[in-house]
């Protein structure tokens, strides 16, 4: 989820008014025990992460254009991504948010304009684990109609059920997920990956864990 402040911080590149920043730093955070029974929804209001622990910049050689595929390029693209490594004794303990900050950002916690944030099922980052965060950006415009899908894949971030709207039946409410609680994966691997649970009547109960 790209916050307010993104689009707020990409507009004043685009006229030249970039705030003066060498660095983007990547933040992780504990973020809130709840979570582990079911994720928040996203807000564009966020500004900061819940429960900061740690953040490492970003350097220049770790920023990457993306094609299509999703594959490095040299070619400049609207799709960026964003990479940290968080070493052996570094940001130990629960995780379960992380975000990009730029602006006035520093290795100060809770600095810094927050440009992307994401909330996922808990990491247990252990001392001698070494974990990397990578968060991507795609700017690519998209043209929807109200009332129209963005993917098959669709996610209800209060109860993070995952829906798959080829197969919906009556029986998943859709209608009922409220606009804020919507989220469209590309595919069931990212659906999974952050810790959503299969609907039952869409994916039947044998996938489900609910």
């Amino acid at each position: 989820m790209l916050s307010n402040s993104f689009f707020v911080v990409l507009s004043s590149a685009l006229v030249g008014r970039m705030p003066d920043a060498d660095e983007f730093f990547i933040a992780v955070g504990f973020g809130d025990s709840g979570w582990d029974s079911g994720l928040p929804p996203y807000e564009r209001a966020t500004s900061g992460l819940v429960d900061e622990v740690a953040r490492k910049a970003v350097v220049r050689e770790r920023i990457s254009f993306l094609d299509e595929n999703g594959e490095e390029t040299a070619t400049p693209t609207p799709r960026l991504r964003f990479r940290v490594v968080f070493t052996a004794g570094e940001a130990s303990g629960t995780l379960r948010e992380c975000g990009l900050f730029g602006g006035d950002a520093s290795h100060v916690p809770d600095s810094g304009t927050l440009l992307s944030y994401h909330t996922h099922a808990s990491i247990e980052k252990t001392p001698d684990l070494v974990l990397e965060r990578t968060i991507r950006i795609d700017l690519t415009p998209r043209s929807i109609v109200a009332g129209t899908r963005v993917t098959r894949y669709l996610a209800n971030t209060h109860t993070t059920e995952l829906h798959d709207l080829d197969n919906e039946t009556a029986n998943c409410q859709i209608d009922e997920i409220r606009v804020d609680r919507r989220f469209y994966f590309r595919n069931i691997g990212e659906a999974t990956a952050a810790g959503y649970d299969f609907c039952a009547y869409c994916f039947g109960s044998e996938l489900s864990e609910r």
